[in-house]
C-alpha cells in the first residue's frame, strides 16, 4: 500500500508546474549536463595530449614523430572498431538521417536513432 502513495519526481512536477515551466526546467537541466560533459571532454583531451607530449618529448626525433603520428591513428582505429561493433548502422555524417526525420514530420525510426548514438 505504501508503493501506491509514493510519487516520482515527474509526478511531483506535473502536480505543481505547468507544461511550459516543466519544459524550461528540462531544457536547463539538459543544457547544464551537456555543458558539463563538454567541459569534461575538453579536459580529458587536454590531459591526454599533455601526457602523450610529455612521454614523446624526451625521446629521439624519430620516436617523437612516430608517437605523434601513431597516437591519433590508433585512436581513430579504436573508435572505428568500437563504432562498427556496437552501432554498425551508424555511418556517415547523420545529415541524411536528420533530413529523413524532418521530412517525415519527426517520425522516429530505428535507423535514425541508432545513428545518433
Amino acid at each position: 500500500m505504501a508503493d501506491a502513495t509514493r510519487k516520482t519526481v515527474p509526478d511531483w512536477m506535473r502536480a505543481r508546474l505547468n507544461v511550459n515551466q516543466r519544459f524550461l526546467i528540462l531544457c536547463l537541466v539538459a543544457g547544464l549536463l551537456c555543458g558539463l560533459a563538454a567541459v569534461v571532454f575538453h579536459f580529458a583531451i587536454e590531459h591526454l595530449f599533455s601526457a602523450l607530449w610529455n612521454f614523446a618529448q624526451g625521446r629521439d626525433p624519430k620516436t617523437f614523430i612516430a608517437v605523434m603520428i601513431a597516437a591519433p591513428t590508433l585512436g581513430g582505429l579504436l573508435v572505428g572498431i568500437v563504432s562498427q561493433k556496437f552501432v554498425p548502422e551508424a555511418i556517415g555524417s547523420g545529415i541524411p538521417q536528420t533530413k529523413y526525420a524532418y521530412y517525415n514530420k519527426g517520425e522516429k525510426s530505428a535507423a535514425t536513432w541508432a545513428s545518433c548514438a
